[in-house]
């Protein structure tokens, strides 16, 4: 890419996600050693989905208030300035720190809230247009090599130096972070996208979601989003952990297999993105199709297995399909969202994905305990073939095209 502040988005993306994970390991070591609560610390990832939502609901607000650089070097510096404040209090006082983790985390997930769509908004400003599915792909092959990375090392760091030096390390990788995010230019994409005349913050905050629901394309998008986010909650931690001990009668170490497996296809699914990405563009919405209704079928599969071998196997092959759906779907509301309304479109999105996210891997987990582990890998593959039949009823409004903006203004004037 000729244009270098695409580098420092992605590195800068990189140190973050690397960083997040880090801290994220080191804090449930942490409150699993304090508390000796599963459930306390099962709450950890809970707060931080519901934080987030909290984030994504508000940042619309900011985005007519603020420039894109100001909202994205801003929320990740308070972010670090809240890790260093977490990690203080946790060296300092061990033993009751544990009552300032909550309040510490949810605000470094709120503002990650406001982070995220801006950079999934800023892809499209800073490559050509018939690059952005190569560079879609080549930021997802990033975050699951990011991914793939850093939970074996964030562990094997958290059991070597201890938990708090982890937490060090994660505000290094912040500031890091917010040093590459100083270095992007904006000044030709939004330097002040203030648009207070005649605005409310309540009319701020839905015009990201009107246009999620007036655009025939955003909304089969966001439909598809729906269902994927109750779909995928059979792939966390906790469910593939109950999955390995019950279903393949393995040990705790299959666990780390599949998520290896899982994350290579993600990788390749991404780099198949980047090699193909023409082939991609005039086919995109059957890849949506195919991808959920093989991953329906695949996760069927997956869940009746009892043979390891075929369980990484089919782990590999739904990474894969997933990829390529995730990286077909940002580019198409990319491509079908007007400039200055993308960052809201995605902060919309965002916040479906984790509340919805957060409240399936609840009611997941409450099935899980009524009717056992492979009803859900059942709920899912259901869930996954019919969105698949739903995409392919409306493919007509799921396609590549080669203009600019073509979402006016006006679809949110209803």
């Amino acid at each position: 890419m000729k244009n270098h502040s695409f580098d420092f988005l992605w590195i800068g993306q990189a140190f973050a996600n690397a960083a997040d994970v880090f801290y994220i390991v080191a804090l449930l070591s942490y409150m699993y050693s304090v508390s000796g609560s599963i459930a306390m610390t099962a709450a950890v990832p809970f707060a931080v989905t519901l934080s987030r939502f909290a984030g994504g609901m508000t940042a619309p607000f900011m985005i007519d208030r603020f420039s894109y650089k100001t909202i994205l070097v801003y929320s990740q510096l308070i972010k670090t300035m809240f890790l260093l404040m977490l990690a203080v209090c946790l060296t300092l006082f061990p033993g009751e720190g544990i009552f300032t983790v909550f309040p510490l985390i949810s605000v470094i997930a709120f503002f990650d809230g406001w982070a995220v769509p801006i950079r999934n908004s800023l892809v499209p400003h800073l490559v050509p247009e018939d690059r952005i599915v190569r560079a879609n792909g080549f930021m997802a092959v990033i975050d699951q090599l990011v991914q793939l990375g850093s939970w074996p090392l964030g562990s094997i760091s958290v059991s070597l130096a201890g938990g708090k030096e982890v937490l060090y390390f994660s505000v290094l990788l912040f500031a890091a972070s917010t040093i590459m995010m100083t270095r992007i230019q904006m000044r030709h994409i939004n330097e002040a996208s203030n648009e207070k005349e005649g605005k409310t913050k309540w009319n701020s905050m839905q015009e990201g979601w009107k246009a999620l629901w007036k655009t025939p394309s955003l909304r089969v998008i966001s439909v598809v989003d729906f269902f994927d986010s109750i779909a995928q909650v059979v792939w966390i931690a906790a469910v593939l952990l109950v999955y390995v001990e019950e279903v393949l009668n393995k040990s705790e170490a299959w666990w780390g297999y599949l998520n290896s497996a899982y994350f290579a296809g993600l990788i390749l699914g991404g780099l198949l993105c980047i090699r193909f990405e023409t082939i991609l563009k005039k086919s995109i919405r059957y890849a949506i199709i195919a991808g959920s209704t093989a991953g329906g079928i695949l996760t069927l599969m997956f869940g009746f297995t009892t043979e390891g071998t075929a369980a990484l196997l089919i782990s590999f092959l739904v990474g894969i399909g997933s990829e390529i759906k995730l990286i077909s779907q940002i580019t198409l509301i990319q491509n079908h969202t007007e400039r200055k309304l993308l960052p809201k479109v995605f902060a919309a999105r965002d916040a479906i994905l984790t509340g919805v996210f957060g409240i399936s891997s609840l009611l997941y987990g409450m099935i899980a305990e009524a009717y056992g582990i492979t009803i859900l890998f059942v709920l899912s593959s259901v869930i996954l073939i019919g969105t698949g039949i739903y995409s392919f009823t409306v493919r007509k409004y799921v396609r590549f095209i080669e203009s600019d903006q073509t979402i006016s203004s006006s679809v949110l004037k209803g």
